[in-house]
Formats: C-alpha cells, structure tokens, sequence
C-alpha cells in the first residue's frame, strides 16, 4: 500500500512534466484523460475530461486556523476552508475573501480607503438596484466620512424608497424627500407627527398651527398662521424676562392685530406710535409714544379711560421737550387739556372745576426757613385789579373764553409778589392766584392791628371829651345854664 500511495504521488507530479514534454508545442499544460490533448493557448494549465466518467480537480482544503498559518500568501492563492463559514477563499495581496455564488457571503462587512464609490450596483431594468430588509435592524446601511453613506439615483422612478410595515418611511424623488408620502411635493415633506430632541430651524412656517405645542426657544420668521381654534390661537408664558417682543423697521410694526379683518386692529412698535388702536372706522382711536405721551380720540364715549383698584389709572411721560410734547393730552371737540406738560404738570384751555377743591401740599414737615410775611397790606394796596378781554382772534390755538374775565396783569404782579409769577419757554407770564391768598390773610391781619389800634385810642378821646363835658355841665349848673348832654352815653357804639 504505501509504494501504492509513493507511485501515484510521483505519477501525479511527474503528468505536467510529462505532458508539457509532449505537448511542448503549445506554450501551456494539458491533462486530460485522452491522449493528443493540448492546451488553450490562453491557459497555461487546461484540465479536461472526456471520457464518460466525469471527475473534477481537488483544491488544497484547510480550517480556518491551518490557513492563519500559511506564511506570506501571494494575492490569488486559492483555499478551501472546510470549518466556520466554508467555502473556497482567495487572498486579494490584503485579506482572505470568501468566493459566494450570489458574489459575497451574507453577513457581508467591509472596509476600504477608495476615492470612489465602496459598493455599485447599476439595474438597467425595471427592478430595484439595490433592496434591503431586515426584521429588526437595518435593511439599507452605509457609512462614509467624508461622502455619502448610501446614494440612489433613477433615471424616471425613485431614488430611494425605505419600506416600513406601516408604509413607506422615506422617499427621494425630483429632488424633494418624503416620509409616509409617496409624492412628496416639497424639499421635506412629513405625513405624520414630527418628534425632534434637537433644534429645529426654519426660515419660514406656514399653516394653521394647531400641531405646534409646547414651543421652546426662538421661531424663525416670517410666521403666518389662520387656524380657527376657540381657544387662544398663540400663547406665550414666561415665568421670567419678556414673553414676547417684537420690532418693525422700514414702516412696519413690532406686533399688529386685528379683529375680523375689517374690524378693531392695533400695533405696537410702529414708525409714529409706540402703540396704537382703532375702531377700524375713524370713530375712535388712540395711541401711546407719540408727540403726546396719551392720546385718545372719540366721538362716542371716553377718549382716554384708565381704571386701577391699587394704582395709577392712567399714566403717560414724555422725554420730548417742546410746546407741544405732553404726557397726557385730552380734547373734548371745545376744550383740551394736558398733564405732564412742559410748562406745566396740568394745564386747562377751558373752565377747570369739581366737586371738591384743589388741594396743595403744605405739610410743615417738608419745609424749612420759614418766615412771616411782612408788607403784605402795602403790597395789596399795589396790586392793581383789572377787567378785560382775551386776543382770542391773535391766539385761537389757547381757546380763550370770549367773555370778559377779571384779575392780574402778570408783568405788574412780578413787581410786587415775584413768588406768585412763572414765565413759560415761550416767555408768556402766569400767575398763581392762589398764592396771593395768604398775602391777602397777612394783609388783613395787618390791617386789624390798625383798626384795634384805632379803637383803642377812639376810646381814649371819648372818655376825655366825657370827662369835659362833665366839668362843662357843672360849671353851667353853677350859673343857671342848661346841661350839656353825656356823649359818654351816646357814643357807647363806638366802644362797643
């Protein structure tokens, strides 16, 4: 048996040399079971067999461990491997790759450093390029540093189509990129829900916006929305800094509303007003952060009402300074009248009144160096009362009554009570009729003084002439004469 085996080892090695001595013509080798055969001559090794008995050609086979022992395998060396996957397996000059009839072996994963594309398959038919499916992981995946991880590309259908159980999941076409449609019309187009954990950023939002809940951070713009909600159709809450801020430019407004399109509207943070508001008609309107800090307009009920149960009802300031610049501004269609003026915190073109007086602060804990008035009676004996008429033709804008008024002429009383007189930015005079109250009170006092004075020394002269006629009635008693009557007596109402 084994000079069996030792004969057939060295006719085995010895056939090639045997046949290519033969065949010595051809530039290859030729084995083959019947005589005269040669070789193609495109093979340097052309085994054929063609007898009826038919046998094929035995490629070393090995495990997976006797060929991590093969040293320095030259790129073509050609295995068997009978253990793990097996199979027949080249060395491509890198690695060992198993040679599968449907061209790899599944599961198939590779690695390479190529410029161009790692895997290409083109379908000049009707049929899908490329198709995956996998029950729970991926059916389709592709990974690229610096390219594309997976690309598709169709002359008339779809790029790529990835398929759910519950419909389709994503679709390519002309450009625009679907989930859950078939005919995505835009650059993204979503059927369903959208569940983002990042940022979101768009240049622009069109809808109803009923699906937009629990907003965060910015909304790009511009915003438009119509939905038909009986709830609020936007709110914003903030526990902290501002919940919405706007700002218009070139003509436009911070924030704008209207009521039914032709009815109320109103803005804020326009190019005249900070805000403003209408009736939409003409009838009414008003604003605030214009030329007047309060402006309001009507022809029906209030121009400008304001209602506060703990603080200021109405409040208005101006930064402007200017004869026309007011904090709070109002005009009945005859008068007007303002507060926060420039020259003056409450200013009436007409008749001022109510139901109760005017009070003015005069608590003594918010003065010092005070003194009393003296000459007050000389300074009211100066003063120079006066009737006369309002220029209502030379000054219309004041709306000056037309019937005749009485009191001061400024410029005389600036001489006298220069305390009671103010000149405005325009130079115009006033006076503060009732600071010359108390010159009027210290006036009186002293001319009390002087008519006690007066009593006093009256009724001193009365008992010497009482005195005197006494004396006169004696001495005419003494001589028959008639007595004089007591003045005394009759001049009591003097004392009195």
């Amino acid at each position: 048996m084994k000079t069996s085996k030792l004969f057939s080892a060295i006719l085995f090695f010895s056939l090639p040399l045997i046949f290519s001595l033969v065949n010595a013509q051809t530039p290859g080798v030729a084995i083959s079971d019947s005589s005269g055969k040669i070789s193609d001559a495109s093979a340097m090794l052309d085994i054929s067999v063609t007898g009826s008995t038919k046998k094929g050609i035995l490629i070393p086979r090995m495990t997976l461990t006797e060929r991590g022992t093969i040293s320095s395998p030259k790129a073509g060396l050609l295995i068997f491997q009978t253990d793990n996957t097996s199979g027949f397996y080249y060395f491509d000059g890198t690695s060992w790759s198993r040679i599968s009839n449907s061209g790899f072996s599944i599961p198939y994963s590779n690695y390479t450093t190529s410029s161009g594309d790692a895997f290409s398959i083109t379908n000049n038919g009707s049929g899908t390029g490329v198709y995956g499916f996998g029950y729970n992981g991926n059916g389709v995946y592709g990974q690229s540093t610096s390219g594309r991880g997976v690309y598709g590309y169709s002359y008339g259908g779809v790029g790529g189509s990835f398929t759910t159980n519950s419909g389709y999941s994503l679709i390519a076409t002309g450009g625009n990129a679907g989930i859950g449609t078939l005919t995505p019309t835009e650059k993204l187009e979503v059927s369903g829900n959208i569940k983002s954990s990042g940022t979101v950023t768009a240049s622009g939002f069109f809808g109803d916006g009923s699906g937009l809940t629990n907003l965060s951070g910015s909304l790009s713009l511009p915003f438009s929305a119509s939905p038909s909600t009986s709830s609020n159709a936007f709110e914003i809450n903030n526990s902290g800094g501002t919940a919405f801020w706007g700002q218009g430019n070139s003509g436009g407004y911070g924030l704008y509303a209207r009521y039914n399109n032709a009815g109320n509207y109103g803005y804020v943070g326009g190019s005249n007003y900070g805000v403003f508001g209408s009736d939409g008609s003409g009838t009414a309107y008003g604003y605030l952060g214009g030329s007047r800090g309060v402006f309001g307009h009507s022809n029906g009920d209030r121009g400008v009402y304001g209602e506060s149960t703990l603080n200021t009802g109405v409040y208005g300031m101006t930064n402007t300074v200017g004869s026309n610049a007011y904090g709070v501004f109002g005009y009945n269609g005859v008068n007007y009248g303002y507060l926060g003026g420039q020259n003056y915190g409450v200013y009436s073109s007409g008749q001022a009144g109510g139901t109760t007086g005017w009070s003015s602060t005069s608590d003594i804990r918010f003065k010092k160096n005070i003194s009393a008035l003296v000459n007050s009676l000389q300074k009211v004996l100066t003063l120079r009362g006066v009737s006369f008429d309002w220029k209502t033709d030379e000054f219309s804008e004041r709306n000056f009554k037309s019937s005749n008024q009485i009191g001061f002429i400024a410029q005389e009383v600036k001489d006298i009570l220069p305390e009671v007189v103010n000149i405005d930015s325009e130079g115009y005079y006033s006076v503060e009729y009732d600071k010359v109250v108390p010159v009027m009170v210290e006036a009186i006092k002293e001319q009390q003084k002087t008519i006690e004075s007066q009593k006093g020394e009256l009724n001193s002269l009365q008992k010497r002439i009482s005195e005197l006629e006494k004396r006169i009635n004696k001495i005419q008693t003494n001589v028959g004469s008639a007595p004089i009557p007591d003045s005394e007596n009759q001049n009591k109402s003097v004392s009195n």
